[in-house]
């Protein structure tokens, strides 16, 4: 989606090269394979197929989508900032901000899950109001963590090890993943535009699925290694367009 934004910022879709669109294309390509349902890979009638695909999307697949689209907005807009504001401090802004939005929005999820305590209540809401559902259900998940870590550690059956793991945790995920991050795509996205860095964001399921394979042991089917592949091939295909320019402009007229 961030070549689309990118073309429509310029408001001109040549503002991004053809052979972006194309890299971009087969990373789209790739992430589809690598995520497939297997099943859906299994004999049917096309008609069969087509009903199957269309079936598992739902609420869910359109929120993710939205989210992807306001995702491609920021990778954009960091790219202007990126050139007129240091890394450190774009960073600090931006935590500043998620960690206050984070903090509003965990108040918000216990205040309605306290007005609405019971079990029987989050049952009465309705289905269709799946988003209550969801935001009732943390809120209670937030409280019964605080009020066993309060029990527990009353009773002094607090395990001795589950703060400082804790600490670390929200730590290295405060610092590491969410500032130190926007640290890096923000030095890095001086030097590259918002479309080929974000084929570099597209090998973020591959590294996710190769982790899972590393640290947790889960297996990968074919599909998963076909698509790894092709997102890969899209990447070094931008890589590749990039240092052709780099030498063309190098060249001395």
């Amino acid at each position: 989606m961030v070549p689309i934004v990118s073309a429509l910022k310029a408001g001109n879709l040549q503002a991004v090269s053809k052979t972006t669109w194309m890299a971009c294309l087969i990373a789209l390509v790739g992430i589809v394979i690598m995520n497939v349902d297997p099943s859906i890979m299994e004999p049917h009638d096309d008609d069969a197929v087509s009903v199957s695909i269309l079936s598992t999307f739902s609420g869910g697949e359109g929120l993710i989508l939205a989210s992807a689209f306001l995702y491609s907005i920021q990778v954009v807009r960091i790219g202007d900032f990126a050139k007129k504001i240091n890394p450190v401090e774009l960073s600090a802004v931006k935590a500043v901000v998620e960690a206050t939005a984070s903090w509003a929005i965990v108040a918000a999820l216990v205040l309605m899950s306290t007005e609405s305590s019971s079990v029987d209540a989050v049952e009465a809401v309705d289905r269709s109001n799946a988003a209550m559902t969801f935001a009732i259900s943390n809120g209670n998940d937030i409280r019964h963590f605080w009020e066993t870590c309060q029990t527990r550690s009353a009773q002094g059956t607090l395990p001795p090890n589950m703060v400082p793991q804790l600490a670390g945790t929200i730590i290295w995920a405060g610092t590491v993943c969410t500032a130190g991050l926007v640290a890096f795509q923000s030095y890095a996205q001086r030097f590259v535009n918002p479309s080929d860095a974000n084929l570099v964001y597209s090998l973020q399921p591959v590294f996710t699925a190769s982790f899972a394979y590393w640290l947790l042991g889960e297996q990968m089917n074919t599909a998963g290694f076909v698509g790894g592949a092709v997102v890969l091939s899209a990447v070094l295909l931008a890589a590749t367009k990039n240092r052709s320019s780099s030498e063309e402009t190098s060249i001395p007229s």
